[in-house]
């Protein structure tokens, strides 16, 4: 990465007795300085586009070897303040998403895991019919000991 690039992540996890595990994490990534120019002006301004996501969590056995969980998260994004060219309004943008995961214990030594990510609406910005995709993901992991 280059150096004015920074991903901070704090995050803090509780069991509750009999009704689960919750959690709650904030993360903050910027992308350093970016120069914003235009057609005819080489360098009008700098930008620090940034982004930081807030996930709320819950997560409970359902058996005695499969376990779910479910995040929900609201995404701010700043990009710039302005927008390019004619654009009228800022670059700024807040979304909303779900996480679905799953763990199953084959045995002691061997879990699978499930997991769907970034479930919900497109992120718009200035131009609300050119929205950003706020990807969908399905991801498995096997892991053995």
């Amino acid at each position: 990465m280059a150096n004015d690039i920074y991903y901070e992540f704090f995050g803090f996890v509780q069991n509750v007795e009999g009704w689960g595990t919750i959690g709650v994490n904030l993360t903050y990534l910027t992308y350093g300085k970016i120069i914003r120019t235009t057609e005819t002006v080489l360098k009008k301004a700098t930008l620090r586009p940034m982004m930081s996501p807030l996930r709320l969590s819950y997560g409970i056995p359902l058996t005695s070897s499969l376990s779910g969980g479910i995040s929900a998260k609201v995404i701010y994004s700043h990009l710039s303040e302005l927008g390019a060219a004619a654009e009228k309004g800022s670059g700024t943008s807040t979304g909303l998403a779900l996480d679905l995961g799953l763990l199953y214990r084959i045995d002691p030594r061997m879990t699978l895991g499930l997991a769907l990510t970034n479930l919900g609406p497109d992120i718009s910005y200035i131009d609300v019919s050119q929205p950003t995709r706020c990807r969908e993901t399905g991801r498995s992991v096997w892991h053995g000991k």
